[in-house]
């Protein structure tokens, strides 16, 4: 479940304006914690999902990660060292339980297999972010719908029976 962060009063979300660490911009102009987490129902925690545009431009034409993805990817670091350093805040005050924190970095799309190497080069020295592109997140999703159809058209024991 994904969780956008609001200014609403009935939001048990994470108020992003709302954070006494967040509550004045950085002199660089830079958001310190996260717009969007996600409950990971595994272990009932709070994971950072940092959404960017699908057409941003990640590699240069030599082939090296561009300046636009380098941003992305350490403003997702940024978000998680907040969520680390305030965790007890966080849970105490906005009941989001940052554990062993992951981030998902949502951006770009139909990447070559160069273009994956390279970022999942870049995941390996930082198992903390994982990239996924948009093409990538549409693939996943239809074939969890694809199971989940495929699961219901399936009879089981259980139901042959009676039960």
């Amino acid at each position: 479940m994904m969780r956008r962060h609001t200014r609403t009063p009935h939001s048990r979300a994470l108020d992003v304006e709302g954070l006494i660490q967040c509550a004045s911009a950085p002199s660089n102009g830079r958001r310190k914690c996260p717009r969007f987490t996600a409950l990971r129902h595994t272990t009932n925690a709070t994971d950072v999902v940092e959404l960017k545009q699908p057409f941003l431009r990640l590699f240069r034409s030599d082939g090296s990660l561009s300046a636009t993805f380098n941003d992305a990817w350490n403003q997702a670091e940024r978000y998680l060292d907040f969520c680390q350093r305030q965790r007890t805040y966080l849970m105490d005050q906005k009941q989001l339980r940052f554990e062993n924190s992951r981030c998902i970095l949502l951006i770009g799309h139909d990447l070559t297999i160069p273009q994956s190497d390279a970022i999942r080069s870049k995941e390996s020295m930082s198992r903390l972010i994982t990239v996924m592109t948009y093409d990538q997140l549409y693939r996943h999703a239809r074939h969890f719908f694809d199971v989940v159809v495929a699961a219901e058209d399936r009879t089981y024991p259980s139901e042959q029976i009676g039960g």
